[in-house]
């Protein structure tokens, strides 16, 4: 699952993630979380912002539904822009949606999209 924030600024923007339970995702800070299944093997998930400030959510579940914020930032300001992401767990699949909000008034957004694998 990928959500995209795309910003245009002077200088380029920095990108940083606001997750639904409150942590904080940019370039240098993954979320990286495991568990162990039944079988006794281990499933790794995770969030990374991506180079150019997409936020990557892989195995994307349940518990990473909810509202998402990227924040733009340079050394003239800062905006955001939310993404209430929805998952749904069917019998061998996950339906994934997205809404957006946009409140981008410095960063001009010039795309944005919600892309689920």
């Amino acid at each position: 699952m990928t959500l995209t924030c795309h910003a245009r600024g002077l200088p380029q923007p920095t990108f940083t993630w606001i997750t639904p339970d409150g942590h904080a995702v940019n370039a240098t800070a993954p979320v990286y979380e495991s568990e162990v299944l039944d079988d006794g093997s281990e499933n790794r998930r995770g969030k990374i912002v991506q180079g150019d400030g997409s936020l990557l959510i892989f195995n994307t579940r349940v518990v990473d539904q909810g509202v998402y914020k990227c924040v733009a930032i340079n050394v003239v300001g800062q905006d955001s822009k939310t993404v209430n992401l929805t998952v749904k767990e069917g019998k061998n699949r996950i339906y994934l949606f997205c809404h957006f909000k946009t409140i981008f008034v410095l960063a001009r957004v010039t795309r944005s999209s919600c892309i689920g694998k």
